[in-house]
């Protein structure tokens, strides 16, 4: 056992969760900006959709080499760097003339997206371990409010006319310094490098221990395609539960925006109460439970004749879906045969390919066949879950 494990403070508690809120609102304000970049571009639901893969992709070529770069230099020490490289490239995505170039500016941000929600995850998951509180939900209670405020702020710099590309490069600027003074204030992680030195002997396993390695590998990776559901979901309700009621309800530009508001604030509401839930109720149960209710929420909004009706269903889908990512990331970190590192970093990127890619393939099926049916589709990502969700277990801890 390593005795030099660090013992969190509630200052680097805090501090996470200050990486947390900040990383996502510069991203947060460039959601409500999509509509204005596509009449700008000229283009269509599809041609759109094909673009918006761009970042999914990004995310995908990294899956292999951040947890690798996370095991090699450290989560702090990738989190401090991806976090400043994201903000500063975010902004470019504003500033295109074609799909083309949509396609690629996005392609750069998934790729330095990837290691730093990775180094997040894995230094909240550290920090969680060494002061013995559960903070994961919290954490990403406190993500969905960076989301909705830099939404706030997006809507706000489109109302007063400020072209996207300027209003994202004024948001990078104010929070930068921020940013990266909260990532570099972090406490290296010694339970880490103890991780990553036990993984490098269970990297090598004999013949004897390759069914369990075998076993541990599927155990994590159930959980990754649990929270894909839940991500797949939650990506396709950010970016179109403000277009449905729209649509569907002829709302105005305010009333609209209540859609993404209301699903914001369930998150919010249901991730900032998880971690006692985590605490007091079995995992594989409380997945279950949650994710059957966002089920009723989707066949409420799918099958709601009023703008009230409808926002009930965002309510209980955000509510549902709210606990999904941070459980799976607190289940997976402490399954063994590899690091937390290995583990998050897998995790993290086929829930964040589930998110970024849900949009535009919603876009592509609501093209051909409306916007109702297109959303019910949803149904498909949340059996996916409710299947892997026994995979929580602690009976699958290897």
């Amino acid at each position: 056992m390593n005795t030099n494990k660090l013992t969190a403070t509630n200052r680097d508690r805090n501090l996470i969760r200050l990486v947390f809120f900040l990383q996502p609102i510069v991203l947060g304000a460039w959601f409500p900006r999509i509509a204005e970049m596509q009449a700008q571009l000229g283009l269509s639901h599809t041609e759109l959709s094909i673009a918006l893969i761009g970042m999914p992709c990004g995310l995908i070529i990294s899956l292999f080499v951040s947890s690798h770069l996370a095991d090699y230099f450290g989560a702090k020490a990738l989190l401090s760097v991806s976090i400043i490289a994201f903000i500063i490239t975010m902004p470019f995505a504003g500033y295109v003339n074609s799909q083309r170039q949509l396609f690629i500016a996005l392609f750069t941000v998934g790729v330095i997206l990837a290691s730093v929600e990775l180094g997040m995850n894995v230094m909240a998951d550290c920090i969680e371990n060494a002061g013995e509180r559960l903070i994961m939900s919290g954490c990403h209670g406190f993500w969905s409010l960076g989301v909705l405020f830099g939404s706030i702020i997006g809507i706000s710099f489109a109302y007063i006319n400020i072209q996207p590309g300027l209003s994202l490069a004024i948001v990078a600027l104010g929070i930068i310094i921020p940013a990266a003074i909260a990532s570099r204030s972090l406490p290296n992680s010694h339970s880490l490098a103890q991780a990553t030195n036990e993984t490098t002997k269970n990297n090598n396993p004999s013949s004897t221990d390759i069914s369990k390695n075998e076993k541990a590998d599927w155990s994590v990776f159930s959980v990754c395609l649990f929270t894909f559901g839940i991500t797949f979901c939650e990506g396709a309700m950010a970016d179109w539960s403000s277009v449905f009621l729209a649509t569907q309800f002829q709302a105005t530009a305010g009333l609209d925006g209540l859609g993404y508001v209301t699903f914001a604030l369930a998150i919010t509401v249901g991730r900032f109460s998880g971690d006692w839930i985590n605490e007091n109720f079995e995992p594989s149960r409380t997945a279950i439970i949650l994710v059957l209710l966002a089920a009723l929420g989707l066949l409420i909004l799918t099958r709601s004749s009023t703008l009230p009706i409808a926002l009930i269903g965002i309510a209980f889908i955000g509510i549902g879906l709210s606990s999904g990512f941070p459980l799976g990331v607190s289940v997976v970190a402490k399954r063994k045969g590899r690091s937390p590192a290995a583990n998050v970093g897998l995790l993290s990127q086929i829930a964040l390919t589930g998110f970024l890619l849900s949009p535009p393939i919603i876009g592509i099926i609501s093209d051909q066949q409306g916007l109702r049916i297109g959303l019910s589709s949803l149904y498909l990502a949340l059996l996916l879950s409710i299947i892997m969700a026994k995979y929580l277990h602690k009976k699958y801890q290897l």
